[in-house]
């Protein structure tokens, strides 16, 4: 009896209480929890807004028109925006400078701020052919501003779509009780 109780306590510790895993196993869920932290990390970055677009581009055409090459006036530009933006100029200023063509170090650019899609392919085409690029990104920003404000304008126009049935909602009620029912009540105490 007395063994049986010793025994009886090891078997539910043993049962119970969880095996002590060993390092490999530990480190291959480590590395998939990092993974998916990773993923969800990238998924938060966010793309920049039209109108940090039109700041960044405002900004390279006027270091531009100062006299400074693409990889300076890029380099100049990065600070307008949110991280991601600044990141991704500051990778392509980079690759630049580490010999890298221009069309290549902005296609890179293009595929991770599709928003810079036409910049970076007027500055692509610019540097390709020569012409100058100064007035080419001018209007590239006039079209981006125009760009903004019809969407601020149609944005500002639908509020006052929405805000009509909620206004309905309120005053008809109020309408019919003191309009139309003193006109029905009149009618029916002159019928009978």
């Amino acid at each position: 009896m007395t063994f049986l109780v010793p025994l009886l306590i090891s078997t539910s510790l043993y049962v119970f209480l969880p095996a002590r895993p060993n390092r490999r196993a530990l480190r291959k869920p480590n590395r998939q929890i990092q993974e998916l932290v990773e993923k969800r990390q990238r998924r938060k970055i966010r793309t920049a807004t039209p109108l940090e677009v039109s700041s960044f581009i405002d900004r390279f055409a006027l270091c531009m028109s100062a006299g400074l090459g693409v990889s300076e006036s890029l380099d100049r530009s990065s600070s307008v925006g949110p991280d991601s933006l600044q990141h991704d100029i500051e990778s392509v200023v980079t690759a630049m400078r580490l010999g890298q063509t221009v069309d290549g170090a902005l296609l890179s650019l293009a595929e991770s701020q599709p928003q810079l899609s036409a910049f970076a392919d007027i500055v692509s085409r610019s540097h390709r052919s020569g012409a100058p690029l100064a007035e080419s990104v001018d209007s590239l920003n006039d079209f981006t501003r125009q760009a903004i404000t019809s969407d601020a304008t149609r944005r500002i126009r639908s509020v006052g779509v929405k805000a009509v049935l909620p206004l309905g909602l309120c005053f008809l009620p109020a309408f019919v009780l003191l309009a139309i029912v003193p006109v029905i009540v009149g009618l029916v105490k002159n019928i009978g």
